[in-house]
């Protein structure tokens, strides 16, 4: 929002957060570790304040879970959007907040669609419930709210039993696929759900032609499109799917290497993280 307010001082920008971290992922759906419920929440009042006197007068912040806030009737109250910045991370928000934005016509031809975290369920190595239920428990549940460290002479972290399990599935490149889970699943239902054509216009969701460290707006880990179409034939405007340029992209890219380096991704009717 900060960069948002320096590029267009005199806009008019719309925040919705919960602000007491994310909601739990939807029974089903693919879960990366760390981003379970509860993962960023934050003295709520204190962090408006300080956003309300640092942005401006031309600043609202809408604060709670997107089931709540996302009503038909804020819709009525507001004028189309020019850039929508989706950095939900997990599926079940992406879903909800673009479905608000297309069925009350918020979205429409020429609104620019942004994505944060458009690779972080593809960049992170799949363990299925076999695997889990195969490493120490303890060390499961840390790793799944905390993330794990892999093994370094220079830090001197040791080479734990789910950072070999976890380097182990991205040797065999088990990955979830692309479209299977997070903001990538969410952009593409939402495309067949209200016949959206998109188009991609910066970042991973199409592969570059220049290659590093040539300036190339595709290297970039987020995506960014434009909404073309509202109406008709849908298309949800990924250039770059599964297959060989995505294994480039994961071996070449530093944010990438990063979350395959200390994340990993399972399927919740596999293996479901209890309740804190």
């Amino acid at each position: 929002m900060y960069l948002y307010r320096k590029w267009w001082p005199d806009s008019k920008l719309l925040a919705f957060d919960s602000f007491a971290g994310l909601p739990d992922e939807q029974r089903g759906e693919v879960r990366r570790a760390t981003w379970v419920a509860g993962t960023f929440g934050v003295d709520g009042t204190a962090v408006m304040q300080r956003i309300i006197k640092d942005l401006g007068a031309h600043t609202r912040l809408y604060p709670g879970f997107f089931n709540v806030t996302l009503t038909p009737e804020l819709a009525t109250t507001l004028p189309p959007a020019t850039l929508v910045d989706i950095d939900s991370d997990i599926y079940r928000s992406a879903y909800e907040a673009l479905d608000w934005m297309f069925a009350n016509r918020l979205a429409r031809v020429g609104t620019i669609i942004a994505y944060d975290d458009w690779l972080d369920y593809a960049c992170a190595p799949t363990l299925g419930g076999a695997e889990l239920r195969a490493l120490p428990r303890r060390e499961v549940e840390d790793s799944m709210r905390t993330g794990f460290m892999p093994p370094s002479r220079r830090t001197r972290w040791r080479d734990s039993k789910m950072s070999v399990a976890v380097r182990a599935r991205a040797k065999q490149r088990i990955y979830p696929r692309l479209l299977a889970a997070g903001e990538p699943k969410a952009h593409s239902e939402i495309a067949k759900r209200h016949s959206v054509r998109f188009r991609c216009l910066a970042g991973s969701c199409r592969p570059a032609r220049l290659p590093k460290p040539a300036c190339d707006p595709h290297h970039a880990f987020g995506a960014i499109f434009v909404v073309e179409g509202v109406g008709g034939a849908s298309d949800h405007g990924i250039e770059m799917g599964d297959g060989d340029d995505l294994d480039a992209f994961r071996k070449s890219d530093a944010a990438c290497k990063w979350v395959r380096n200390h994340r990993f991704t399972t399927n919740a009717s596999d293996w479901h993280l209890p309740a804190t």
